[in-house]
């Protein structure tokens, strides 16, 4: 009985909770409403493109994640993936993004290095990574990646990711800018600092910052508080409560991850994307919204109305240095849910 009275208490809170109630985001609980009925505006993309086209963006990227690229004796690089459908919906949309942001989970197992190379193939015409040596410039268009926990697991797998794709910083985390805003890469798929540790093989993904990469995100927040900054990083910091994930993310260590949002919402990060759940969901917490987007290429498990569906975010800036978060569907070739960001 006591179990039914609690239920009943969390989903009367629930229903009247909104996005903005830190208490509700930081459980991952969503209101009833919007668990039950997914979208909240729809139209084609062809329709966001002649609005693009009436009213151009300053600048334009996309985000997404999960695109779990096979590589075996039954798949081949001609084969057809929801990822090429993903991408045939990016080159479709005018203006091109300024560059793409992939956040970790390439392939289907970690060190998966034909997987990796079939994505340099995939993203065409954007070019995986930076240059030896080189800065990030608009005018070329580039694909960022961020490791997901199927594409490394110890220290062989990083040395291999970044062989791949290099980084200005020679190390998993780093950050660039554009004009005003100061674009930041997690990794949450480090191993511990600790040498004990992993040779007893504990801990091996941290799913927390911590050490030396806490150290590096403070001194780089610190350097760029002038900035709108915008956060990418693999495993979500509040994964919702029906996900098989739940307490397996940055929410496995509550402390960390407390920490983590305290600095965010200190440096007023205006965007946390986040992957790893193949899944679109969001919240606001303080400030700061918190977007999971992982629909592209594994097959979701949630229901549609949980926002288990193939998609992309594409996000526009514009000259008043504002955020609009489109997520959109190829399958249904609309907008499903468009997220103002002041």
């Amino acid at each position: 009985m006591s179990r039914i009275c609690l239920c009943l208490l969390i989903a009367a809170c629930s229903f009247a909770s909104g996005c903005k109630e830190d208490w509700a985001a930081r459980l991952g609980l969503r209101p009833l409403w919007r668990n039950s009925v997914h979208p909240s505006q729809a139209y084609p993309i062809e329709q966001l493109t002649g609005e693009l086209t009436a009213d151009p963006p300053r600048f334009s990227f996309v985000v997404l994640g999960n695109t779990d690229l096979a590589w075996g004796e039954s798949s081949g690089e001609e084969e057809a993936t929801p990822f090429d459908e993903i991408m045939a919906g990016i080159r479709s949309i005018h203006p091109q993004p300024g560059f793409i942001f992939h956040l970790g989970d390439i392939a289907e197992k970690p060190g998966d290095v034909k997987a990796w190379e079939a994505l340099r193939l995939r993203v065409a015409p954007f070019e995986v990574g930076l240059p030896r040596g080189g800065l990030y410039d608009p005018r070329n268009k580039r694909c960022f990646v961020l490791p997901g926990d199927r594409d490394v697991e110890d220290k062989q797998t990083e040395g291999d990711f970044l062989d791949r794709f290099f980084r200005p910083s020679g190390k998993l985390p780093y950050s660039f800018d554009w004009e005003d805003f100061h674009f930041v890469a997690l990794n949450s798929e480090t191993t511990d600092d600790s040498w004990l540790m992993r040779y007893f093989g504990f801990n091996r993904r941290q799913n927390r910052i911590t050490g030396t990469q806490r150290d590096w995100l403070e001194e780089d927040l610190g350097k760029n508080r002038e900035k709108k900054i915008v956060v990418f990083i693999h495993k979500p910091l509040f994964p919702p409560v029906f996900s098989r994930h739940d307490g397996y993310c940055l929410d496995q260590y509550h402390s960390d991850r407390e920490k983590l949002l305290d600095l965010f919402n200190e440096h007023s990060v205006k965007v946390v994307f986040m992957g790893h759940e193949p899944i679109f969901h969001w919240a606001r917490i303080a400030d700061t919204y918190y977007i999971i987007t992982g629909g592209a290429g594994r097959k979701p498990k949630a229901a549609r109305r949980l926002g288990g569906f193939h998609h992309f975010v594409y996000v526009t800036i514009d000259e008043g240095s504002r955020m609009k978060v489109y997520c959109i569907d190829p399958d249904r070739d609309a907008v499903q849910e468009r997220i103002d960001v002041t």
